[in-house]
């Protein structure tokens, strides 16, 4: 999902025969694909029963707030 293509909010369910799930952060700002940059990465924090993920594309603008979204388990 690309952030100006998405909507603000999507719900998505996935299902797993072994319940794990990968998550990879990964973005195109027109140059082609880009992930593991210096000073990328995400923060995981637990809120409500869920994983809330913040993620940083890269460079020092660190607010980690590139993509914010959370994972429930149902």
């Amino acid at each position: 999902m690309w952030e100006d293509t998405s909507p603000e909010e999507v719900i998505i369910k996935w299902h797993t025969n072994d319940g794990k799930l990968s998550i990879y952060n990964i973005w195109d700002e027109g140059d082609g694909r880009e992930s593991q940059s210096y000073s990328s990465g995400m923060l995981i924090s637990e809120k409500d029963g869920s994983l809330v993920y913040k993620c940083n594309a890269y460079g020092f603008d660190t607010e980690f707030n590139d993509l914010i979204f959370s994972i429930e388990k149902l």
